[in-house]
């Protein structure tokens, strides 16, 4: 045999083996280390604090409820339409990811987003101002079996720009959902929104009948050419979801 196919022969073999070390990598173990790794959130230059809560990772482990865990650290005040960036520095990342916001008194959850970009709009989970409470819940290895580990995170957020009070479930549930329609439906001046609001509107302000619905809701979004045209608003069914049509801007 020759030396040139003896180095030719060499050469494949060592890049066999690069390629397989390669792969190894790229199918690490969902599960290493004694604990979950902690997730990084960010809303611009703001670093929201976030705790870790009940696990399954190498064993199942308990924790305290949430408002014992986060009693130490205070809501970062935040608008309503800031986005928070979930950032897992730990490969393989969740397969799965949904934020939740829980009640503080009997930690019932209120609504619920998936994660599908990396990021959220707090008004798309919250449709209440002032002290809000979250949980993440992240899962690896998720498949048709069950999944391969799950961490539950808390934060929380002190919201500005929309009301304060209290809700049930089943109103928070319809009012973010009929927001993210409105925000959804909009044109590339949605890019103004500095904050967003939700009321009831059954009659059109300034005369004529609104859309046929049952229940018609406004939803009013604050723009930063507000003294010259007025606000942004969007009317949408409440039952459907539907954009029933817009308010008249000056």
């Amino acid at each position: 045999m020759n030396k040139n196919l003896m180095c030719i022969i060499f050469l494949l073999v060592m890049l066999g083996s690069v390629g397989c070390a390669k792969s190894d990598v790229e199918e690490l173990p969902a599960v290493r280390g004694e604990t979950p790794p902690l997730p990084t959130l960010k809303s611009g230059e703001i670093e929201l604090p976030v705790v870790l809560g009940s696990h399954s990772w190498k064993s199942d482990v308990d924790k305290a409820g949430p408002m014992e865990l986060l009693k130490d650290y205070k809501p970062v005040p935040l608008a309503a339409d800031a986005k928070v960036k979930v950032v897992f520095d730990y490969k393989p990342n969740p397969s799965e990811i949904y934020i939740r916001e829980f009640d503080p008194n009997s930690g019932a959850y209120i609504s619920e987003r998936k994660l599908d970009s990396g990021s959220f709009a707090l008004w798309t989970i919250s449709s209440r101002g002032g002290p809000r409470f979250y949980a993440i819940d992240a899962r690896w290895g998720v498949d048709g079996n069950g999944v391969a580990a799950q961490a539950t995170y808390y934060f929380q957020a002190a919201i500005e720009g929309i009301a304060d009070g209290s809700s049930g479930s089943e109103i928070n549930e319809i009012s973010s959902a009929v927001r993210e329609a409105a925000w959804n439906d909009l044109s590339p001046e949605s890019a103004e929104v500095q904050e967003a609001g939700l009321s009831e509107m059954p009659i059109v302000k300034g005369g004529g009948e609104p859309p046929k619905a049952e229940q018609l809701y406004k939803v009013t979004f604050k723009t930063n050419k507000d003294a010259l045209l007025g606000p942004i608003v969007v009317y949408v069914d409440g039952d459907t979801g539907e954009v029933l049509g817009y308010g008249l801007r000056m």
